[in-house]
């Protein structure tokens, strides 16, 4: 497996601005998280929520970028427009995954509800041949039942879609070209040469998400002023090397399967 754990928590102190991108970068993470808790019923709070999401996104697609092109400046400068119109893009390919993965499900519920009546049907009538199909009918019926199959598919189903995800919305940075992320021969095939990568990536990711969102979320926190303040910059703190951690292993893994995809000439036209 080609992932340098060294590299991904090491690499952002190699920009030699990042005494202050970093502080500047947390405190918009901060932002994020303080109008989330002030406005959650206020329309205007819910703006700069959006405005903020749309930021930070288009700052981790330049980051991305710079990280997938080697350049020498790694954390991007805060160019707003810049900024904001990747992120455009960014959340745009994001939604659109979203939307996606949401449209299988419901069609895969509405095929399993659909098929599992006239399934049980011919299941029947299979159990007349032979003690086998009888004993298979059982086995089959039951697991219909208790709905075993149904959560397994849907699972598999947003599993692949989310790995697929990670790999488009890496796909995306490197050109910052919202078509990238929907080439699916190349993403595909990059998967299939970094698959290791992505699975493993994809198996931490939990426990990204447990340190980030397992912050003790009390009456002291949620309930007044001073709490907020509090709960926002300790997630943003928390936060900001998880997302700088798991970017540059996003990337280390995409480039895993680009390299080894020009290595062996299976490389798709943009």
């Amino acid at each position: 497996m080609n992932i340098s754990f060294k590299e991904a928590f090491t690499y952002f102190f190699k920009d030699k601005t990042w005494k202050y991108k970093l502080p500047i970068f947390t405190i918009f993470l901060y932002a994020l998280y303080l109008f989330y808790f002030l406005g959650k019923t206020s329309f205007l709070f819910k703006i700069g929520i959006l405005i903020l999401l749309i930021f930070i996104c288009g700052y981790l697609a330049l980051l991305a970028h710079n990280l997938i092109s080697k350049k020498d400046e790694i954390l991007p400068d805060f160019s707003f427009q810049k900024i904001l119109l990747s992120g455009f893009k960014y959340y745009s390919v994001t939604f659109s995954y979203i939307f996606l993965i949401f449209a299988i499900s419901i069609i895969w519920f509405i095929l399993y509800h659909y098929f599992s009546k006239d399934l049980g049907y011919i299941l029947a009538h299979m159990s007349l041949i032979s003690s086998f199909y009888f004993k298979a009918t059982i086995a089959v019926a039951g697991i219909i039942r208790s709905k075993i199959l149904l959560w397994t598919i849907l699972s598999v189903i947003i599993f692949v879609s989310l790995m697929f995800f990670l790999i488009a919305i890496t796909a995306f940075s490197q050109r910052l070209n919202f078509k990238d992320s929907f080439n699916l021969k190349r993403l595909i095939n990059i998967f299939k040469y970094a698959h290791k990568e992505y699975l493993f990536i994809f198996s931490i990711m939990g426990i990204g998400i447990i340190l980030v969102f397992m912050v003790p979320h009390t009456q002291l926190f949620s309930d007044n002023q001073l709490g907020i303040l509090v709960l926002s910059i300790i997630i943003s703190i928390i936060q900001v090397p998880i997302i700088l951690v798991w970017q540059h292993l996003l990337c280390q893994a995409y480039n895993v399967g680009v390299n080894k995809m020009q290595e062996l000439n299976d490389v798709y036209e943009y």
